[in-house]
């Protein structure tokens, strides 16, 4: 037993030592291979640097140039990357707790916070004018319901012309007066200009078509007559019509009288109030409608309105499809107003058939029936509608209807009424 285990530590011995050699080989050989690569540079630096004291001065400085470019290189494509290079992106859905203030964030005022005032929305226009239709807005509409309408006699002599504030008025009758001179009756409400003119005298038949309106009636003398059918000036008293007359009117000196007076619907309505005629009557309003749409309107209309023998006092009347209105000349020039210069227009045209009587006094005045029934062409969305007239009373507003005697629904603004002998003789299409 003893001799097998002196055996066994003796082998075990031995193996001990020929691990020992092997390890001790290998530190050796490692040792060596260090060595080995520590000779290699040793001679590399050697090399370079017999190399460098031989050398020429172009190649020195190549060798050095090299490497500091490309470590200027690699330097600013790490500086481009790591300030403007990609981020990693937070992941596009996160648990976020609501009920979470920032303790920072809960100590501040509401007063520290800057807020942003979004643009109001618009107010909508849903207030219709019984007079043309125009829209306004709620608030619009209640101021204007304190104050009257206004009717106004406007000068139309060539030596009044051009004419100021003709263009604003939401009504406008065209008649004849004495020797073939036509004279306007224009209803202000939805507009406020404050220079109107030039101002003349009343006539019987515009008294008889403002009457429906009850307005404020501005003027500059009358016709006085002992025959009712004329005599405007007694009549306005007879019916009790709100005379303003020529209360806050005023002439200007660039013009020679009479064609030189002028108001201002804004002191008409102060002059109003004080004399406490405030508050819109009650008004029978037409039917109105929008626009037609583009494609249903017509192409091309150009018509002409034959007042008397004097082309001064001829109309004409030239569609635009784009507006949708009718611009007017007068006396073969553009009937351009004298304030804006702009150019007169309306968005309904209509000429009618009235009875028209005269002279009938030393004064060459005419009777023209207002009542009754005549016949009509209405000018709409650059067509003609023909058909008819109709005035109950003298309080009554006027009626159109079509051929189908259907009651005409007109465009939203100006419509301008046009009276003459007859419809066919005074009234020619000159382009359509």
């Amino acid at each position: 037993m003893k001799n097998k285990e002196i055996n066994l530590s003796s082998a075990s011995l031995d193996e001990e030592k020929e691990i020992g050699k092997e390890e001790k080989n290998d530190e050796v050989k490692k040792g060596g291979e260090k060595k080995g690569i520590k000779e290699k540079i040793i001679n590399l630096i050697e090399k370079f640097r017999s190399w460098w004291e031989t050398a020429p001065r172009n190649k020195k400085i190549l060798v050095i140039t090299i490497p500091a470019l490309l470590i200027l290189g690699l330097s600013a494509f790490f500086f481009y990357y790591t300030i403007y290079g990609p981020r990693t992106r937070p992941p596009q859905l996160l648990s976020i707790d609501t009920n979470y203030i920032p303790p920072k964030l809960e100590k501040r005022r509401i007063d520290d916070f800057k807020f942003v005032t979004l643009p109001q929305p618009s107010v909508p226009r849903t207030e219709e004018s019984p007079i043309n239709g125009r829209l306004f807005t709620r608030e619009e509409m209640d101021e204007m319901l304190e104050r009257r309408p206004i009717a106004a006699i406007i000068n139309n002599h060539i030596d009044s012309r051009p004419t100021s504030g003709l263009r604003e008025a939401d009504l406008v009758y065209e008649a004849l007066v004495e020797s073939g001179i036509t004279r306007f009756l224009a209803i202000y409400w939805g507009n406020e200009p404050n220079k109107v003119g030039t101002m003349r005298s009343a006539r019987q038949y515009y008294v008889e078509w403002l009457s429906p309106f009850d307005p404020l009636f501005v003027y500059d003398g009358f016709a006085a007559s002992s025959d009712p059918r004329v005599d405007a000036g007694g009549n306005i008293g007879r019916y009790g019509i709100k005379s303003i007359a020529t209360a806050g009117a005023w002439r200007v000196s660039d013009r020679r009288a009479p064609h030189n007076e002028y108001f201002s619907t804004i002191k008409t309505w102060e002059i109003a109030q004080e004399r406490g005629w405030e508050g819109f009557p009650e008004v029978e309003s037409w039917d109105f409608k929008n626009d037609a749409h583009l494609n249903d309107r017509g192409e091309r209309f150009k018509g002409k309105v034959n007042f008397s023998n004097s082309e001064n006092y001829n109309v004409t009347w030239e569609y635009d499809k784009a507006t949708n209105r009718y611009y007017r000349s007068i006396g073969g020039l553009p009937d351009n107003d004298l304030e804006t210069g702009q150019q007169i227009s309306a968005k309904n045209i209509i000429i009618q058939q009235v009875n028209i009587e005269g002279p009938v006094d030393n004064y060459s005045r005419l009777v023209i029936t207002t009542t009754g029934s005549g016949s009509a062409a209405i000018l709409q969305d650059g067509k003609v509608i023909y058909g008819k007239w109709e005035k109950d009373d003298r309080t009554s507003r006027t009626r159109y209807y079509d051929g189908n005697n259907q009651e005409i629904e007109f465009n939203r603004g100006l419509t301008w009424i046009s009276s003459v002998r007859q419809l066919q003789q005074n009234f020619d299409i000159i382009e359509q």
